[in-house]
């Protein structure tokens, strides 16, 4: 928990011996306390730190700032599914969508920390930045964001120098549905 772990799990003899239910209410029990004591998104940088801890770190600073409306989701669009497992470890309260465009990837992101991985039928190119907003209007459509939300957005932007998070803008909603003309 400490270390900012997704989620923990019983192997061998605890797993299937005779109190493994208990093994299991133990365990719960102390993930719970162990989540009291941590600070949301007080956690250690890694020594050499990378462009992706510190957009994370960003993130989750700009995450608690209430400048005339507080952020109310963070949308991650997602090849990898890097960037949600980066701003999970922060703990971050606010709703994490990750949007990427497979299945198998989106229900993987499902186990990271506050993260709601979707599968979005939006093809990702890798020598464009269509997705990013495909991907908005997407989840506009159905239902996923509306007119009232606040958005932190990351994803990588210009994809030339390896599949490194690069961007992070924050929108409105509603001006970017008013503005393209989005219908639900």
């Amino acid at each position: 928990v400490y270390d900012g772990a997704s989620a923990i799990m019983l192997s061998g003899e605890t797993a299937i011996g005779s109190y493994s239910i208990v093994a299991v209410e133990t365990m719960s029990e102390i993930i719970v306390e162990a989540e009291k004591i941590i600070e949301s998104g007080e956690k250690v940088a890694p020594q050499n730190l990378s462009q992706q801890f510190a957009i994370g770190k960003a993130i989750y600073e700009i995450s608690k700032m209430n400048v005339n409306k507080p952020v109310t989701k963070i949308v991650c669009i997602t090849y990898t599914g890097f960037a949600p497992s980066m701003i999970s470890r922060f703990f971050i309260k606010i709703p994490v969508l990750a949007i990427t465009d497979t299945l198998m990837k989106a229900r993987k992101l499902n186990l990271f920390w506050g993260v709601r991985g979707i599968n979005a039928p939006i093809k990702f190119e890798p020598k464009s930045t269509d997705h990013i907003l495909e991907s908005l209007e997407w989840l506009y459509q159905r239902k996923l964001i509306d007119d009232n939300d606040k958005l932190i957005v990351t994803a990588v932007r210009f994809p030339f120098g390896g599949s490194t998070m690069n961007m992070l803008e924050i929108h409105n909603v509603q001006g970017l549905a008013s503005l393209f003309g989005w219908v639900k």
